[in-house]
């Protein structure tokens, strides 16, 4: 794996925040033109409770709104599945006395980042001096391209595949 990230941060007068984020990653479990995933993100938040009119408010004493977004990448697969493989020598079989060698592993070299693209929209607040907390938030997560070991015909010489 390789990584680099770079992260800014901005706030303004105790009031606003905002969070810029990114990473690109490379493994080598996948193929060359795929081998690189870049996966942004960015949040931003109110604090509602530091505003003029609801600063002095005796019941009220946190109120933030809060919302990100942003995408993940999974390399969650055993090493090698990208590349197709030979039986080694100690397990050759022997045809009329020859060593023989046959393919053990199909390749695929289309194997490419499994993404996660996850959004959070939430509001908090705090209530008699803070004493009462409320939480409420909204939370979705969509992936695409998911990594599994998929099963193939018998009849190809193999049992599974990894895409």
């Amino acid at each position: 794996f390789l990584s680099s990230f770079a992260r800014a941060n901005y706030s303004y007068d105790n009031k606003y925040y905002f969070q810029l984020n990114a990473r690109v990653d490379g493994s080598s479990r996948f193929g060359k033109e795929t081998r690189y995933g870049f996966f942004p993100a960015a949040s931003a938040a109110w604090v509602i409770s530091e505003e003029k009119f609801l600063k002095y408010n005796g019941l009220i004493s946190f109120a933030k709104v809060r919302t990100s977004i942003g995408r993940n990448g999974n390399a969650n697969l055993p090493n090698y599945q990208r590349f197709g493989t030979y039986s080694p020598p100690e397990n050759q079989i022997r045809y009329n006395g020859q060593p023989t060698t046959y393919p053990t592993r199909l390749e695929n070299p289309n194997l490419r980042w499994e993404t996660s693209t996850v959004f959070d929209l939430g509001i908090e607040l705090g209530f008699l001096n803070d004493r009462i907390n409320v939480d409420l938030a909204y939370y979705n997560k969509n992936t695409k391209d998911v990594l599994m070991e998929l099963q193939v015909p018998k009849s190809t010489g193999f049992t599974t595949y990894w895409d």
